[in-house]
């Protein structure tokens, strides 16, 4: 369970950042992220 809280916080904190980067161009990174995780 600890892990998985860990997991989600970390997408949670790279989807932030993406649209704080890319408000205008929002790039499926998270998803990329996610198979990389959990292939």
């Amino acid at each position: 369970t600890i892990m998985s809280m860990i997991m989600t916080l970390f997408i949670v904190f790279q989807l932030k950042i993406s649209k704080y980067l890319y408000p205008s161009n929002p790039e499926p990174k998270s998803m990329t992220t996610l198979k990389q995780l959990n292939p």
